[in-house]
Parts: C-alpha cells; sequence; structure tokens
C-alpha cells in the first residue's frame, strides 16, 4: 500500500484524537465519569430523483442513527454510534439494498443547559455505503472509512430526561472510492440533517429529585 496514502490516513485520525483530548484538558477538573448516559435515536429520509428524457429514475433512502452515550465530564461524552440505511428505487442495482455503519464518537457541549444544549461532535466510522455510486450500481461496498463532523442541539420536552434533538453531519470518506467505469480514485462526502428523540439516564438523578423536588437536571 502506499505510504503516503497511509499517512493522509492517519494524519485525519490524529487530528480527532487530538480534539478529543483537548476537550478533555478543557474539562479536567470535573468529576462525572459515567454518571449520565442517554440514548439517542434519530431518523432522516431522502428522495433522490433524476429525471430523464427517456425514463424517470427514482431513489429513497431512509437513514437510521443510533447513539448510546456517557459521560466523561459534566461537557463531555463519549460512546458509540451506529447508523443504518435502506434503499427502494425503481433500479434493480439499489432496489432493497441495506447497509450499516458503526463507529465511536466524542461530543462536546458548547452550551449545556437543563432545558437547552448545543454541542460540537467528532466520530470515526465504519462501513459498506459508497456515497459515489451511480443510479445503476449497487451501493454497497465493504471496508470503507468515514469520519464525521456534527453540529446539533437538544431542547428538552415537556417529559423529564427527555429531548428532541436536531443535527447536521458532514462526513467524508477516508477511504478512496474508485468510480465505476472510471480509473480515477477520488473521495466523496455523505451530508445529513437528523431529527430524533434523545432520552437520559442518570445514576444520581433520585438524589437531586429529593434535593429539587419539582425540578429535574441533566448535568
Amino acid at each position: 500500500m502506499n505510504t503516503s496514502l497511509i499517512s493522509k490516513k492517519m494524519k485525519k485520525v490524529i487530528i480527532l484524537l487530538l480534539f478529543c483530548n483537548v476537550l478533555m484538558l478543557q474539562t479536567k477538573g470535573e468529576s462525572h465519569f459515567f454518571k449520565s448516559q442517554y440514548i439517542n435515536l434519530s431518523y432522516f429520509f431522502l428522495n433522490d430523483d433524476n429525471n430523464d428524457e427517456s425514463n424517470r429514475i427514482w431513489v429513497h433512502n431512509h437513514y437510521f442513527f443510533g447513539k448510546i452515550g456517557f459521560s466523561v465530564t459534566k461537557s463531555f461524552y463519549t460512546g458509540f454510534i451506529a447508523n443504518g440505511i435502506i434503499t427502494k428505487s425503481n433500479m434493480w442495482a439499489k432496489d432493497n439494498e441495506r447497509f450499516f455503519l458503526g463507529g465511536i464518537y466524542a461530543q462536546y457541549f458548547v452550551i449545556n443547559r437543563p432545558v437547552f444544549k448545543l454541542f460540537g461532535e467528532g466520530s470515526l466510522s465504519y462501513g459498506d455505503y459508497n456515497v459515489s455510486a451511480k443510479y445503476n450500481e449497487s451501493s454497497k461496498e465493504k471496508g470503507l472509512f468515514y469520519l464525521g463532523i456534527t453540529g446539533g442541539a437538544k431542547l428538552r420536552l415537556f417529559v423529564d430526561r427527555l429531548y428532541i434533538t436536531a443535527s447536521y453531519t458532514w462526513q467524508p470518506t477516508i477511504s478512496k472510492i474508485k468510480e465505476f467505469n472510471n480509473p480515477h480514485i477520488s473521495y466523496y462526502t455523505l451530508n445529513t440533517f437528523n431529527l430524533g428523540i434523545c432520552y437520559y439516564t442518570d445514576l444520581q438523578i433520585k438524589r437531586k429529585l429529593k434535593k429539587t423536588k419539582n425540578t429535574w437536571k441533566c448535568d
């Protein structure tokens, strides 16, 4: 394998690790390891149509996102991420295709209030979804790595511990992809806007409820 290609991949991974390390140093004085956990589920639908003079090609992409996170400090969370993609199309190559991306992520809350939270996130995933596939090609290709950068917000609902979430993810492939019938190899990006719900659990919640009675805080 080309050493220059390896070095480029390593640089991106190192940048992500340094980003996580800086966040850890910024909140070093806080002791909140594993005191708070959450489950985040979200969905995104993309209708990809291609109008052609001879025929009409349509592709419906359903994106399912799941996160399990736990606190390292009050503002810094880390955990596991899983993305499922189901494709429906009138093209035989794309009809009923299923893909999976899984990995790890680090999340930092710039604003971390009980009612409203604003966060930035970095992730590293491994999967089989080829973003560059054309309409007449299958999108499945094993062994691809993705580097994700996410920005989003959480707003607490009327139910304690339950939040509505909205986020945007820019997810370029670290692995180079060779296009169909094209000798050139390029990088491609998967961009998604996600809406979902997030449910927090807290090992200290019973103690907090006794102190506050009528209010609940997710620190």
